[in-house]
């Protein structure tokens, strides 16, 4: 399981814990692919 916190009101991804957005966690090969489809769509990781 892979885990990220996303503040989809500032468009954030962050893979440590964001206090102003939440939690994600899916299995590997979701998660990378819905973060690939978050970061294409405009998001940014911090």
């Amino acid at each position: 399981m892979k885990t990220a916190w996303i503040d989809n009101r500032n468009r954030i991804i962050s893979f440590t814990v964001l206090t102003c957005g939440e939690m994600y966690r899916e299995e590997e090969k979701r998660f990378w692919q819905q973060i690939l489809s978050l970061m294409q769509a405009g998001y940014r990781v911090q």
